[in-house]
């Protein structure tokens, strides 16, 4: 199942760091997640971003959206 970002987000997963540390930025239209990492597929994870509540309290809405195959 694969997921697009509909809102542009810094992932909060440590483990979405880069090699400096840098957490992963997301911009709308980009694939979720941009390789597979610990704790990125998780159910818990993949409805926290996908939350009408938001994953916190900086959203207000969903950061993800669940993209049906051949949907573009």
């Amino acid at each position: 199942m694969a997921y697009k970002v509909i809102r542009d987000f810094t992932d909060g997963n440590e483990n979405s760091a880069d090699d400096n540390g840098n957490l992963h930025v997301y911009r709308v239209g980009d694939v979720y997640p941009y390789q597979i990492y610990a704790g990125s597929q998780t159910g818990q994870r993949l409805d926290q971003l996908s939350s009408t509540d938001g994953p916190n309290e900086n959203f207000d809405g969903p950061v993800i959206e669940k993209v049906e195959e051949g949907d573009d």
